[in-house]
């Protein structure tokens, strides 16, 4: 039997921080750079929001201007600004 390694957040985030450099423009790349953020943060580090949270609020943000459409998008959005405090903003 082969048994594969699993991927650490470290490799996933690194991956979609390729996906990015080669796309800037990909929006659920973003999404997930969001997300990775967002999940760093609720597992492993409540007490550096202020700096997790900002990059993953303008992570989001990023990802709904370039795909307004995109309701995962919108979705991480609405999370980071929930966390944030902010999100009575989120329309």
């Amino acid at each position: 039997m082969m048994s594969r390694a699993r991927p650490t957040p470290t490799s996933v985030t690194g991956a979609i921080q390729g996906a990015v450099a080669k796309d800037p423009e990909f929006a659920r790349a973003y999404v997930g750079l969001a997300m990775a953020q967002l999940n760093e943060w609720a597992c492993f580090s409540w007490n550096h929001w202020a700096f997790m949270g900002k990059e993953a609020l303008e992570l989001a943000r990023r990802a709904v201007d370039l795909d307004p459409w995109d309701h995962r998008a919108h979705c991480i959005l609405g999370v980071a600004q929930l966390y944030d405090g902010t999100g009575q903003s989120a329309a």
